[in-house]
């Protein structure tokens, strides 16, 4: 058998089907190259960008962090004042009850004298 006239001289090698096989697995490895390529580049930016955003939130998160800290010493502060001013006025309150028991005991005490004299001075 003649291998030329299974080809023939019109009709080129590459048309041959393991030549056409050849041809369509170098094709189709060519595109899964591609497509493994744009996909690394995008596993490579999407990692990127996780990265940005695990910094930016770690950032975040400090910087709440220190707000909330600021916060509760704030509120702590403030309660502590509170209870200055609390205990303030209740010694306030005390210091001016004691005022009021000592003219309300020098009132019975000296009023019934001053009465009496009062009296004496009339008749």
């Amino acid at each position: 058998m003649n291998t030329e006239s299974t080809n023939g001289p019109d009709r080129p090698l590459s048309s041959t089907p393991s030549a056409r096989s050849i041809t369509q697995n170098s094709e189709t490895k060519s595109e899964l190259e591609q497509k493994f390529l744009t996909l690394h580049a995008e596993y490579d930016s999407l990692q990127k960008a996780k990265e940005e955003n695990e910094v930016k939130f770690h950032e975040q998160i400090m910087m709440l962090t220190t707000q909330l800290t600021e916060e509760q010493d704030k509120f702590s502060n403030s309660q502590k004042n509170v209870e200055k001013e609390k205990e303030s006025s209740r010694r306030t309150i005390k210091e001016k009850l004691e005022v009021v028991q000592k003219a309300a005991h020098l009132e019975e005490e000296h009023v019934p004298k001053l009465c009496l004299k009062l009296e004496y001075l009339t008749l």
